[in-house]
């Protein structure tokens, strides 16, 4: 009998997303000499530095500020909003009303926006709510109405 070992939980790190620039190559060799947890993808005009640890990346960051390259951190999947886009209401429906028919359902509400469907010409609520993995909702009523 073989014992599997439990999936190792990851340190969420954020990725530094690093600008392919003039001296990009010799930045991205003394990250990999200095830290070699971290892992690098291309994409597009960008290099992904994934680094091993919270204290790598704090330690990358720095040196990325003292090399003065241009770079951005981007959060975890986990850590985003979704992106929520409700179907079938008036366009004539408050705002205020929606945010608050959601939250009294058990979201929580970060901001509610109105979208036009131009092929149709009617109008599409889109909201961001934190990211729940481990659910997925449909709901079909709103406002007492079908959405």
């Amino acid at each position: 009998m073989s014992v599997i070992p439990p999936p190792l939980t990851q340190d969420p790190t954020k990725p530094i997303m690093l600008r392919i620039g003039k001296n990009y190559n010799m930045i991205v060799q003394k990250i990999n000499r200095k830290f070699r947890a971290t892992v690098n993808k291309t994409a597009g005009d960008y290099i992904k530095v994934q680094p091993g640890s919270r204290t790598d990346h704090r330690k990358i960051t720095t040196l990325l500020e003292e090399r003065k390259a241009e770079y951005y951190v981007t959060e975890p999947l986990t850590n985003r909003p979704i992106k929520v886009v409700i179907k079938g209401l008036p366009a004539s429906t408050d705002v205020a009303d929606i945010e608050a028919d959601l939250t009294a359902k058990g979201f929580a509400i970060e901001k509610v926006t109105q979208l036009r469907k131009f092929s149709t010409s009617r109008f599409l609520w889109c909201g961001s709510a934190p990211h729940r993995r481990s659910k997925q909702f449909t709901m079909l009523k709103m406002f007492v109405t079908s959405v």
